[in-house]
């Protein structure tokens, strides 16, 4: 196949691609990109396609154009486009570097796909979601005054029985709550709307906290709490922080019912402050490593699904850990254990 035929295919293509040197310009763009613009070539190729990128995205646009420059290395990005009409639309963008038969370094080459469509139907889902949870948290609110009422009122009579129906019922509202804060939090998180308040604090009082309060939430669970050289502070939001370790440790109590106990590690190194959360349950095929941490991903099997919950636990975790400038990963063996690791820099780093 020769130049020109090969020239006449991507010109001709229904999909829109562009082509830049190895000096960062934009040198071509296809029949198709410069339909959808409502431009000419020249016009496209002086103003460097950036007057048509959506303000809000184009500095994440230029980001990964640089690093991909840096890196040589191919990148995918999603941003909004400006289309004939004056309206923008969702774009995904795959670029990959090209070069020549001495392995020269020529460029890059660009294909675009319209997702504006699915876009749109993800960010309907996002809004009926927190809509619904909002609508959720107001009768949830007022049961749970009313349930209290009736435990004191139990409790002034006496009524052990009626009094621990109430308590029961009390739980599983604060389960519920739980779910829907979880979804609310990760719409929240889709978005970048998720607020933090960030402090200095030491992590050893934040995780007795938790424990305290997994103690009344699991009683008779035993989880053994290990400090070594761990008096460091951290700069970061005490009660998002609070959120993920709870995750974290109401999974390794979950997932492991039948056994003793659920351990925790925090330790230092001189620079970061690290947090192991250990259970010796049902654990977690090396499979599904990869996968545990995405929304909504619970680990198949008929052990698994016996177990409560959305998965948004460790989304979650793993995203408040990340706005620390953190690092979060799972160790883990079917079967035998499951270790949730936790790295966030000391605040004096």
């Amino acid at each position: 196949m020769n130049e020109s035929t090969l020239f006449k295919i991507v010109e001709d293509t229904p999909v829109p691609i562009w082509l830049s040197d190895n000096k960062k310009h934009f040198v071509y763009f296809n029949k198709a990109w410069l339909k959808f613009r409502g431009r000419s070539l020249s016009k496209e190729i002086e103003e460097a396609r950036e007057t048509g990128i959506f303000s809000d995205d184009l500095p994440n646009v230029r980001r990964r154009f640089e690093t991909g420059y840096k890196t040589k290395k191919p990148y995918r990005i999603e941003y909004r486009l400006r289309c004939k009409n004056g309206t923008y639309k969702w774009m995904l963008e795959t670029a990959n570097p090209r070069f020549d038969e001495d392995n020269k370094f020529l460029g890059f080459i660009g294909t675009c796909s319209d997702i504006h469509e699915w876009k749109e139907l993800d960010r309907q889902k996002s809004d009926f979601i927190t809509a619904v949870s909002h609508e959720l948290l107001t009768p949830i609110t007022s049961l749970k005054m009313y349930l209290h009422l009736l435990d004191q009122y139990f409790d002034k009579k006496k009524n052990i029985k009626y009094g621990i129906y109430a308590q029961g019922a009390l739980n599983q509202l604060d389960r519920l709550s739980e779910v829907v804060n979880d979804l609310l939090d990760a719409n929240k998180i889709r978005e970048g709307k998720l607020e933090y308040r960030f402090t200095k604090f030491p992590l050893k009082d934040l995780i007795n906290v938790v424990i305290s309060k997994m103690h009344l939430l699991y009683p008779g669970r035993k989880i053994e709490f290990n400090c070594g050289k761990c008096g460091g502070m951290v700069y970061g939001d005490a009660e998002r922080l609070s959120q993920a370790l709870e995750n974290l440790l109401a999974n390794a109590l979950k997932y492991s019912e039948e056994e003793d106990k659920v351990e925790i590690e925090l330790w230092e190194d001189g620079e970061n402050l690290y947090v192991d959360v250990t259970d010796y349950g049902i654990g977690i095929s090396e499979d599904y490593h990869s996968q545990v941490f995405k929304k909504f991903f619970r680990v198949p099997g008929e052990r698994q699904e016996t177990f409560p919950g959305l998965g948004m636990g460790l989304y979650i975790a793993q995203s408040i850990v990340k706005k620390h400038n953190g690092k979060i990963k799972v160790e883990s063996k079917e079967n035998e254990y499951s270790k949730f690791s936790v790295k966030i820099p000391l605040a004096e780093k």
